[in-house]
């Protein structure tokens, strides 16, 4: 299946600017409703909401795991997913040279699914979960979404929330795919296939 789409799977979410990412991914799912896919994507450079004249930074993430479908005899399919790859995003408070640099963040997601999928080799999905993000967590040296103020001798967030980066949050996204026939057959395929088996069989 060959994906393109935006949001938190294709690969990740965040604070600022459009809030999503967008980018293309590939999933091969076998005949136990189980997929394995890949996404790769980049967040487009923007212009920050409050200053017009502070850009911020673009990038690329990535993400990679495996789903389960259910229901496989009807199109409309529910489904469960867990990923790792670049979850969250958000941009440094403090611009540098007028651009606010991109702070990502790797992490663990879960999603629950409803995907249109059918044997016309097209499908749509939509995604609804959680990310969990443990390189934001304590110590805050650790804590990408902090940085040591060496004048007053604290710990001060990189980012507009005072609390720094959330170690975890609610994520979202929207999927289209089409598959290759040779790799998804439909019926009338599947039909074509069988008579040229039947014509080499009897010309031998």
């Amino acid at each position: 299946m060959l994906e393109i789409g935006m949001g938190a799977r294709t690969p990740f979410m965040g604070e600022t600017g459009m809030g999503m990412g967008f980018g293309a991914g590939v999933e091969y799912i076998t005949r136990w409703h189980v997929g394995a896919y890949a996404s790769f994507g980049f967040l487009p450079k923007g212009t920050d909401n409050d200053f017009d004249d502070i850009e911020l930074e673009g990038g690329t993430g990535y993400k990679f795991g495996l789903n389960y479908y259910l229901f496989p005899k009807n199109p409309l399919h529910l489904g469960i997913s867990a990923s790792y790859g670049t979850v969250y995003f958000d941009h440094d408070v403090k611009p540098d040279d007028g651009v606010r640099p991109l702070i990502t963040v790797n992490g663990f997601q879960f999603d629950a699914l409803i995907a249109y999928l059918t044997n016309e080799w097209y499908y749509l999905q939509f995604s609804v979960g959680f990310y969990y993000a443990p390189e934001l967590g304590n110590p805050k040296d650790d804590n990408v979404s902090f940085t040591y103020d060496k004048i007053h001798n604290e710990w001060v967030s990189k980012v507009v929330n005072k609390d720094g980066m959330s170690k975890t949050g609610i994520v979202f996204g929207i999927t289209i795919g089409y598959a290759l026939p040779e790799l998804f057959p439909d019926d009338t395929e599947k039909r074509r296939r069988e008579r040229e088996k039947e014509r080499e069989r009897s010309g031998k």
